[in-house]
Order: structure tokens, then sequence, then C-alpha cells
């Protein structure tokens, strides 16, 4: 009887132990890929987690990165340098054009006339942007490609004033 207790003992470990590692390191893996955001949605620390502190943004948008030779002055290295950026800067550098240069980059509390919704989505980008005559965004359409989660959570964030929160 004992025998075969630790028979069967043995057998549903030998399926049981090799399970857990492998779903122990499947986990862990996953998490690497990509910090764990447990901000609530629509807030600026969401934003910054999910999208801005990502390589897609930051290799561009940093010291030495693509963003500044092209004329931007957007600082994504920092979650303090990426909201002083992003809510007191107007379009402006080569991408922008000169016809950008009154339009907010956030314009707090309306997300169809702020330039970044116009870079990222294209729902938002038309001629003529935010009422400025010849003022067509960026184009990150293509190399930036966003959840409707993360959509939301950028536009909430906008609509509810662009807090620092």
């Amino acid at each position: 009887m004992k025998s075969e207790k630790t028979a069967t003992l043995r057998q549903a470990l030998s399926w049981t132990l090799p399970t857990l590692v492998l779903a122990s390191a499947t986990l862990l893996l996953t998490n690497c890929s990509k910090t764990a955001d447990t901000s609530q949605p629509g807030t600026f620390t969401s934003v910054y987690n999910q999208v801005l502190n990502q390589s897609t943004c930051v290799s561009c948008h940093s010291a030495g990165g693509a963003g500044p030779q092209a004329g931007t002055s957007l600082d994504f290295t920092s979650k303090d340098s990426a909201y002083n950026t992003l809510t007191t800067k107007y379009a402006s550098g080569l991408a922008a054009g000169n016809a950008c240069g009154s339009v907010r980059i956030i314009a707090a509390g309306n997300p169809q006339n702020s330039y970044f919704m116009g870079t990222l989505f294209s729902d938002y980008r038309r001629n003529n942007f935010a009422g400025a005559t010849g003022c067509m965004p960026a184009d990150h359409t293509q190399t930036v490609n966003l959840t409707a989660d993360e959509k939301s959570s950028i536009t909430q964030w906008i609509q509810n004033g662009a807090q620092n929160n």
C-alpha cells in the first residue's frame, strides 16, 4: 500500500514539477519584455509607462536621437521631461514645418487640436490642423502601432486636462 502511494506521488511529481518550472519561466520572460503598468488608464503615468517610455519613442525623442536631429525638442528620457515638453511646447521642427508653429503639442482638454494625436492616429490627421493653415502633423502612424486601450488612455488623459498624474 505504501509503495503504491509513493509510486502515485512520484508519477504526479514527474509531470507537475516540470510544468511548474516551465510556467514560472514563461511568466518571468513575459514580464521582462514590458514593464507591468499598474497605473490608472487616462493618467500621464499610464501614458508614459505604456507608450512614451517604450523604445519606439525614446530611441528618437532623447538626446542624440533622430527627433532632436530633425529639430523637435521632445525629450521622453524621463517622465518629468516628457510631461514638460509635451505640455509646454508648440509643434516645431522639420516634420512639423513652419505652418504648425502655433499648434500646441498637447492642447489640454482638446485631443482634436493636440498635435500629438495627429502624429499618432490617422483619424486625427488632417490638413490645416487645429486651424493652422497648411499644418499637417508628422505621420508616426506606421512606426508607432498603439493598441485601442493605449489610444483611449492618451485621449482620456488629454480630455481630462493633461494633468501630471
